[in-house]
């Protein structure tokens, strides 16, 4: 309903939306934040294309970091896990400089899942 700033607020004009309005609304801004997690990956995925190899045959883009913690979108040298999946997701420690956790998915929902938990991982590392 559209409201003219004359009758905006008065309660003869106004509609009250319903309870299950609200509830859909966090549904919408939950999926909101896996959208910008979503975006992120694809992102990342394109410029994965562009980075250039590390010393060790690697290119990776962050996609989160938390303290010493980093989560990355990572495309390996051949023969790794990495090379078996559209997306391989990392996090690693920079302080002991190790991966501390991976997975593989090769479709954007799992992706986007295994992200989540890898950065919820992170940021409990971080707390540390």
């Amino acid at each position: 309903m559209v409201c003219s700033s004359a009758t905006f607020g008065r309660r003869e004009h106004a509609e009250i939306p319903p309870l299950d309005w609200r509830f859909r609304l966090l549904q919408i801004g939950k999926a909101a934040v896996d959208m910008t997690l979503e975006a992120r990956l694809l992102q990342a995925h394109i410029e994965l294309e562009v980075t250039p190899k590390d010393e060790h045959d690697v290119k990776s883009v962050p996609l989160a970091r938390y303290g010493e913690y980093e989560v990355r979108l990572v495309e390996s040298a051949h023969g790794f896990p990495a090379n078996t999946f559209d997306f391989w997701l990392e996090l690693f420690d920079y302080r002991r400089v190790i991966s501390v956790d991976s997975g593989g998915a090769n479709d954007l929902e799992r992706a986007v899942a295994i992200a989540e938990t890898l950065i919820a991982h992170a940021k409990e590392l971080n707390k540390e």
